[in-house]
């Protein structure tokens, strides 16, 4: 979009400049036009897929003090997910910049001045996204004050089910418009403990890096159960005003896993007396 051409179609009546200012005064400040506020919380949504990441995302997005992104380390391109403040971005320079030097484009695109009044700025990262992204690790652990929100899923059945669920239906992420589908699986039981394996270990890597930086360690299983209590918490670590947010995500799959999974009574069986029986209570 072409910001004079923009700025040449408003009306530029006194009554205007607030709704110029809301549309353009932070891609103004990220070209440093004007002088903008560097002084806030700068933190890090990290999680493991289908674990509630997108769902916190969106209820932090709509906090007025806050700046979140999406997945801005997505493999193909930037998923920035904030609406107006990136509407200007050139997407190929950014993301050329992001996967050659990410401590410049964290520096560029995200931490970076803002408009007053914002009290924290981060983004969603998932961690296979850093697993292998060892510039991307040092990037972060050279942030000054990078505070983390540790997102796990406690039921790794309930994780691999949904992800499954996700893959099959196209469906990532459900807003309340949306019809429920109804879905079946049949899960092999070797397979599943070798992804419950390998989704422990992930899950244990990511705590560990984690433990370098202020963290705040939470459950998708509480962000459910009690939203607001949870999200009042996130505030309080954020150093921002506690306010109630609404997000239009819905739970995806509301059918109970052994109606999903048509072995599911085969698979209680196989895990009976094992770590991950604990799954399927």
């Amino acid at each position: 979009m072409n910001l004079s051409l923009s700025l040449c179609s408003l009306d530029f009546g006194m009554s205007n400049w607030q709704k110029i200012n809301n549309t353009f005064g932070d891609e103004f400040i990220r070209r440093k036009w004007f002088s903008g506020q560097e002084i806030y919380t700068p933190f890090v949504i990290l999680g493991w897929y289908r674990s509630g990441t997108t769902l916190l995302t969106s209820l932090l997005q709509n906090h007025p003090e806050l700046v979140c992104y999406s997945e801005v380390f997505l493999p193909k391109e930037p998923l920035w997910g904030q609406g107006v403040y990136n509407r200007f971005v050139n997407v190929n320079k950014a993301q050329q910049l992001r996967d050659q030097h990410p401590d410049q484009f964290l520096k560029q695109y995200i931490f970076r001045a803002y408009q007053k009044g914002k009290g924290g700025v981060g983004f969603k990262l998932l961690y296979p996204q850093l697993q292998s992204n060892v510039a991307l690790a040092n990037a972060l652990v050279a942030i000054p004050n990078l505070k983390v929100i540790l997102l796990q899923r406690e039921n790794l059945l309930d994780l691999w089910v949904s992800a499954q669920v996700a893959r099959k239906t196209g469906v990532k992420n459900k807003v309340n418009t949306q019809r429920n589908s109804t879905v079946q699986l049949t899960l092999d039981p070797k397979d599943l403990e070798k992804r419950f394996q390998n989704l422990k270990r992930g899950q244990d890597e990511m705590h560990v890096f984690a433990k370098q930086f202020n963290s705040l360690e939470l459950t998708y299983e509480a962000l459910n159960a009690d939203r607001k209590a949870v999200m009042q918490e996130v505030f309080q670590f954020l150093n921002v005003t506690p306010k109630e947010v609404e997000t239009s995500l819905v739970k995806q799959q509301k059918q109970p896993l052994s109606e999903i999974v048509q072995n599911f009574d085969g698979l209680v069986a196989y895990f009976k007396g094992t770590d991950s029986e604990k799954y399927f209570l």
